[in-house]
């Protein structure tokens, strides 16, 4: 029923692990944020919102509450959440997969951010929550239980954008708060497993990714220019970019056409977006083929395993839309055949702040493309690009296996001579 999974993380529907009443050892921590949605110009949209957001660091000793996928680990999270005024014995994270494509992950990737919802009035202010952390390898199907511990929560401001406009992408604010599913409950009762050919990821870590720090609503030319600078990076000998990411961004805000900084409402329009990368690589003399627009999540796995960057559009429920580098694309399998789809990405997450730093967000969509979390929404498309030309070791090589071919048959002919 599963040949085409030799790897996987396989839930019995018959038994339930023992982690939900005893969750095992670990090493993880997890801190937690209370989101202010800044307006740019040093006031807010939104105050003391509802949405939370969880952090989880992982390391090593991690390894051992979860299960072997290829060279790596993969396993589900799961974070219960109680709050005074607001949500209690809330599943705030609900079974979202973990992947990490070498050990050596554990210990060096970016924090896993999640984002939720904290239960209390809006715009009251959070200081502390209860909560528990749960890590295992198989998804759970029923809320993990026992004794929470005491936390701080943290404020924050995040400024991503104002845009309401259909067509444009420019924010991630505006929405209801809303709690963060991987494997619904359903999906853990009928087996969802991670499957090591439904994993597409990027090839470097999560670390070595450039961070842009982009002006309100300057979410599109921000991934493409991560994306750029990424591929750099992969094919250094093919790809002669003089300018630094932050250098990049600036000319694809223009390029695109981006309507971007502290008085901004609309962003980047998608179309622009397209055209205004691919006048980049011309104008640049860069080998990097024109980009490939689709919806197909196994073209975006294929893409990424075979070193190409990825961005990934959504539009929201509420209208407009946001763009992110995308660094991994996670199947989730029920009964052999895709059940959900989680992108992995790479974002500013603090707009018009001059950030020093990537955060980590996941997209849960459903096979329709029907955004699941974040507060709602659809896949609007995935821009994948790829380098046209191989490094000088692979034309070397190629090289080397024309001239012996040459060199046989030259033998051959003095033979039989």
């Amino acid at each position: 029923m599963r040949k085409g999974f030799p790897v996987f993380v396989l839930l019995s529907t018959l038994v339930v692990p023992l982690v939900l009443i005893n969750p095992p050892v670990r090493a993880a921590s997890v801190s937690f944020d209370q989101i202010s949605w800044g307006d740019g110009t040093g006031g807010f949209e939104d105050q003391y919102s509802q949405w939370g957001e969880a952090s989880v660091s992982f390391s090593g000793a991690d390894a051992a509450s979860l299960a072997p996928l290829g060279s790596g680990y993969a396993g589900w999270v799961n974070i219960v959440t109680a709050v005074a005024g607001g949500s209690n014995n809330n599943w705030a994270v609900e079974n979202m997969p973990v992947v990490f494509d070498k050990a050596g992950d554990l210990d060096g990737d970016l924090p896993f951010t999640y984002q939720f919802d904290l239960g209390q009035t809006d715009g009251s202010l959070v200081s502390g929550l209860s909560y528990s952390l749960t890590l295992s390898a198989t998804p759970l199907t029923v809320e993990p239980s026992g004794s929470l511990t005491s936390g701080g929560v943290v404020g924050v401001t995040d400024l991503e954008g104002s845009t309401t406009n259909a067509g444009f992408e420019g924010d991630e604010a505006g929405s209801f708060a809303q709690d963060t599913i991987g494997a619904a409950v359903a999906g853990a009762v009928a087996g969802a497993l991670i499957a090591t050919n439904g994993r597409g990821t990027i090839q470097t870590s999560l670390t070595n990714i450039a961070v842009v720090a982009e002006q309100k609503n300057g979410c599109a030319p921000g991934a493409a220019a991560r994306s750029i600078k990424y591929l750099q990076q992969m094919f250094p000998s093919s790809l002669n970019i003089t300018q630094s990411a932050q250098q990049v961004y600036g000319t694809l805000t223009n390029l695109m056409q981006s309507d971007t900084g502290p008085t901004s409402r609309r962003g980047t329009a998608i179309n622009n977006f397209i055209s205004g990368k691919n006048l980049y690589f011309t104008t640049n003399n860069l080998s990097i083929a024109p980009t490939v627009v689709t919806t197909n999540f196994g073209q975006v796995v294929s893409a990424l395993n075979s070193t190409g960057d990825v961005e990934i559009g959504v539009s929201w429920a509420g209208g407009g839309g946001h763009c992110i580098f995308v660094t991994g694309v996670t199947t989730l399998y029920t009964n052999g055949v895709p059940y959900r789809y989680i992108v992995n990405g790479l974002q500013d997450p603090k707009q018009g702040s001059g950030s020093i730093s990537n955060q980590t967000t996941q997209y849960t969509f459903d096979t329709s493309g029907n955004l699941l979390d974040n507060g709602g929404g659809f896949l609007n498309s995935f821009r994948i690009e790829t380098v046209t030309v191989p490094e000088p070791g692979t034309a070397e090589l190629a090289g080397l296996g024309i001239g012996a071919l040459a060199l046989l048959q030259t033998m051959r002919r003095r033979r039989r001579t």
